[in-house]
Parts: structure tokens; sequence; C-alpha cells
């Protein structure tokens, strides 16, 4: 998770910062670093809902967009000094339960035009629709460039992912035992509970920062403002649900 500002270091110092044109806003996001292999978001929702995917916000960082645009010690310009080689770099998104049962390519960066004006790198957030993915599944990620070498692709491995969103269907039984509903304004998080819950608030160093039992909502203040918390729910019957704030 990060909240890195940075648009402007294109190399490894600067390996947290997603490439946005939004740089005052301040909103929380994760960067995801693959390596070789993929990546998993692993949703826990109840088994007997019905969760559907919605739409995920992507962005190149800050290190990747620069490597791209200019070229870097370990990886190529994108284009070549013609401009002309078709380069491009792709993120692609499965949906799994068992097996793997749909998937989506979001191009981060896409050189193959024959009109070069056409060429571009994703230099801010957008919106992928991933409404079409079966429901229940988790998403997967995987990175692929044509940008290559002996020990691999040379392009940074980075990509960064904000906005999560879905919906749930089903009895509120059903959505209670697994589901934490917390919505943060940036000054004041929203609880909502349907039943009763004993919930414990922590910073991200781990110190308690309250406690209390609640049956049938809440707020709390934060301070200092847009810190990340880190709230934890249980029920009477024992079952628990976290959830990282801001």
């Amino acid at each position: 998770m990060s909240t890195m500002r940075d648009t402007s270091t294109g190399d490894f110092s600067n390996l947290y910062s997603a490439r946005t044109n939004s740089i005052q806003e301040l909103n929380t996001y994760a960067v995801v670093n693959l390596g070789a292999g993929l990546q998993s978001f692993e949703w826990a929702a109840p088994i007997v809902a019905n969760l559907s995917w919605v739409s995920i916000d992507i962005s190149n960082t800050t290190y990747a967009y620069k490597s791209m645009l200019l070229g870097d010690a370990f990886a190529k310009k994108f284009g070549g000094a013609s401009g002309d080689d078709p380069d491009y770099f792709f993120l692609r998104i499965y949906a799994k339960q068992s097996m793997y049962l749909d998937s989506l390519d979001v191009y981060l960066a896409d050189f193959r035009f024959n009109d070069n004006s056409q060429d571009f790198i994703i230099d801010d957030w957008t919106s992928v629709d991933i409404s079409g993915f079966p429901s229940n599944t988790q998403l997967e990620f995987r990175l692929f460039s044509s940008d290559t070498g002996m020990f691999g692709i040379n392009t940074p491995l980075f990509f960064a992912i904000d906005n999560i969103k879905y919906s749930i269907t089903g009895g509120l039984d059903d959505i209670k035992r697994d589901q934490l509903d917390a919505y943060s304004d940036g000054t004041q998080i929203q609880i909502q509970n349907p039943s009763k819950a004993t919930y414990t608030i922590y910073d991200m160093q781990g110190r308690l920062l309250q406690s209390f039992q609640d049956y049938s909502g809440a707020s709390l203040n934060i301070e200092p403002k847009n810190q990340l918390l880190i709230i934890n729910r249980e029920t009477p019957e024992g079952i628990t649900a976290k959830r990282i704030m801001h």
C-alpha cells in the first residue's frame, strides 16, 4: 500500500509511486511487483453470497513509465531510436476459481500502431471494466512485455491498482458473517454492523487505539487525518473480519 506522489524519479529508488496526474489526491492505492510469476487477489467473500466484479483502476508506476519512455540501464526505450519498434507492455487479469474461467488484457503501453502518433504509455488512472468476469472468482495478474532478454522481461514488472469495485447480493445472514462494511471520507470511518460484534482498531504499528462493542452502527473519528488503520471485527460466534482503512 502506498501514498507516494513522486512522478519524476524514474529509477529503482522510486518503487512505490503511481504515475498519475492526480498527485494532489490523498488516496491510498496498492503497488504490485510481479517478478516472474502471478500475483493473486483473493477475496474472502462468503461462498453462499454472489460476488460480482465491477471495475478496477490501473496505472503504471513512475518507475515503469519512465523506463519505457526513456530507457534505462536494464530496459530499452519503447519504440527504439526510430520510434517504429512494435513494443508493448500489458497486464493480463485472470478470473479464477479452481481453474481459469476468463481473462482480460490491459495495455499499459502499446507501440504497435502503424501511425506512431497513436503509440501510448498510460500515465494516469484508467478504469477497467471487469463486469463480464464470472461471479465468485479470484483475480490473478500477470505482466507481459516485448522487451525481454536472457533473464526474462527487462521492463520493470510493476503496476498500480486502486478502486476495486464489486457488488455482493445475498441474504443479510450470508453477508454479515464475513463482510466488514466500513467507509472512509478521510476524516471519519463509518462502520456498518448488522449484528452484535466487538471492534478493535489499531494503527499500522500495531498499537491499540480503540475497542468497543456495537449493536447497530458506529463511526470513528480519525486523528491524525488520513492515517492507515486496521479494523478487526469479531462476532459472538467467533467469526472475524479485518479491513485496512485510511
